[in-house]
């Protein structure tokens, strides 16, 4: 039996909230915020519904940081390109 059951805990409470916190205040909301600011039209309304853990769009910063980065197949620094791309599309 470990007896360390209660520090373990709490280091894992720290960070689930640690992650949920920057999943939840920051990235969440950084790519809606990049493709209006590329968007050229009046208004952009961003509209977003992931099905499969293979298509999270993450940005560069966030690689390491989340359970997403782990799991996606877009590779690291093509979520701004795609971005970019898309508002000059827009």
């Amino acid at each position: 039996m470990d007896d360390n059951q209660e520090e373990y805990l709490m280091d894992l409470i720290g960070f689930l909230l640690g992650w949920l916190s920057n999943h939840i205040l920051a990235s969440d909301k950084k790519i809606g915020k990049y493709i209006k600011e590329q968007a050229k039209t009046p208004f952009t309304c961003i509209m977003t519904c992931t099905n499969d853990h293979h298509g999270y769009f993450i940005e560069q910063d966030q690689y390491g940081r989340c359970y997403e980065a782990t799991a996606t197949l877009i590779p690291k620094g093509e979520t701004e390109k795609m971005i970019k791309k898309l508002g000059e599309l827009l």
